[in-house]
């Protein structure tokens, strides 16, 4: 049986960070084994828990999950196409797209 992970933000470092302008690791996976800190997690071949305070998002996030998976929301799958959207809603996907598009880049860099 695989163990059980916990994956959370450390928010002392994260602040820590802001104020001293540090790049320590603020990701931390627990299991009943380790603790381990980083940066970049990747979790399942489709999503990535990023941390990135040198390249933040247009919308100044520091941390973010970036996937392709369908999420699921208060009990609602978002998961929709940029077929079934219509008008503003589709410029609002387009630019969803385009922040995911570049958080997959920033996350292949920084796994490099």
């Amino acid at each position: 049986m695989p163990l059980k992970t916990i994956i959370h933000i450390d928010q002392h470092a994260l602040r820590k960070n802001r104020k001293e302008n540090r790049r320590d690791p603020v990701v931390t996976v627990k299991t009943s084994k380790r603790n381990l800190r980083g940066t970049s997690i990747r979790i399942g071949p489709n999503t990535t828990l990023i941390y990135s305070p040198d390249k933040p998002l247009k919308c100044g996030a520091t941390i973010w999950l970036s996937t392709t998976e369908p999420v699921e929301l208060d009990g609602t799958i978002i998961n929709e196409s940029h077929h079934d959207l219509t008008g503003s809603k589709r410029a609002a996907a387009r630019g969803k797209t385009a922040d995911l598009q570049d958080s997959r880049k920033r996350a292949a860099a920084i796994a490099a």
